[in-house]
């Protein structure tokens, strides 16, 4: 499958890039830096590297055109300007385009932050939302505001918003699915690895379309 990787220079991203590859997908990792990238990578035949930033709409387009899906580990910045969502912004502006080019599917790392419906109280998960709203933000707000332009996507749009908790370099690639408060997902740890490894399945498996997983360690 052609895919379009976003976010492919941190180090979830990487993770991503590495599995896909494996995997045989063909891969467009659309970078504002491509000097971060590994050479083994930027070297790939099978992948082709697009510079460009979010809000570059000519890049990003060329970069979208002839994918049959997306993968981004775009994140927040803690250096946000006050009052500014630019990762909200930028899926404002992808989704537009997905449109534009006929592409469905796009799948998204996220955070427990946003909330889902089939969520239920959990005060470790509570602590950590509440914790990230006072020491960063800037970061929640945007956080936030990516589930909302996810959630208002045409109902056309094939998208899974994986929510991940703390992320760790842990070469474990073991994961469970569920939501908050269900007793299942109650360690909120993961490895880069898993995450990468469940967004790849997910892929592939379409269990969670339209919805909003919470994916933590076993």
């Amino acid at each position: 499958m052609r895919l379009l990787i976003l976010g492919g220079t941190g180090p979830s991203g990487l993770k991503v890039i590495d599995q896909a590859l494996q995997q045989d997908h063909t891969l467009v990792v659309y970078v504002r830096s491509p000097q971060k990238l590994p050479k083994h990578i930027t070297s790939h035949p099978s992948v082709k590297v697009v510079k460009g930033d979010l809000t570059d709409t000519p890049k990003l387009s060329e970069a979208i055109q002839g994918v049959e899906a997306i993968i981004s580990a775009l994140g927040p910045i803690p250096s946000n300007p006050k009052g500014t969502t630019p990762v909200a912004d930028a899926y404002k502006t992808i989704l537009g385009l997905m449109k534009e080019h006929g592409v469905r599917r796009i799948l998204l790392m996220g955070g427990p932050s946003v909330r889902d419906p089939h969520d239920r109280f959990s005060v470790v998960y509570k602590a950590l939302v509440i914790a990230l709203w006072l020491l960063l933000p800037n970061v929640y707000a945007d956080v936030i505001a990516i589930g909302n332009v996810i959630r208002a996507a045409d109902a056309d749009v094939e998208w899974t918003l994986a929510r991940f908790p703390f992320l760790n370099n842990k070469p474990k690639k073991e994961y469970v699915v569920g939501y908050v408060g269900d007793w299942k997902t109650w360690l909120p740890v993961l490895s880069r690895e898993a995450a990468a490894a469940f967004i790849l399945d997910e892929l592939r498996d379409r269990k969670f379309v339209r919805q909003m997983p919470l994916v933590t360690s076993p």
